[in-house]
């Protein structure tokens, strides 16, 4: 019997939100949806990282019900780590490209020209992908 993953930010696989709570069998106690999933990637200048996160508040207005994920260097990493628009923030390394290339996003925004963005862009399974120059 296969089960449908819960769509809930709160869903790890790992272990259940509240204990003595069955997520796949009883549902979610306070699911937050995921709704379209969003990753922005941005690896350039931490300068840039900043400037992109002007964005966030637009991309929440046309997207209401989303999460968005972010991809961008170690240096930059701590910038966007309390933004509380951003659900998870993923180093650039071959960790998070594995995992990046596992998901499915409905959305996926190049903010950089550089040859390792576009090749994570193409990597990565998404409906639309979308290059900002």
């Amino acid at each position: 019997m296969s089960k449908i993953i819960p769509d809930c930010q709160k869903f790890s696989g790992y272990k259940p939100c509240y204990p003595d709570h069955n997520c796949w069998e009883d549902g979610c106690k306070d699911k937050i949806s995921i709704g379209v999933k969003i990753l922005i990637i941005n690896l350039d200048a931490m300068g840039d990282v900043i400037m992109t996160t002007a964005q966030l508040p637009a991309i929440k207005r046309k997207f209401p019900e989303s999460t968005i994920y972010w991809v961008t260097l170690k240096n930059a990493k701590a910038l966007l780590e309390n933004n509380q628009l951003i659900y998870k923030v993923f180093e650039y390394n071959a960790e998070s490209i594995s995992i990046l290339r596992q998901m499915k996003f409905n959305h996926v925004m190049n903010v950089d020209k550089s040859q390792r963005s576009c090749a994570l862009l193409n990597l990565v399974n998404a409906d639309k992908n979308l290059v900002l120059v």
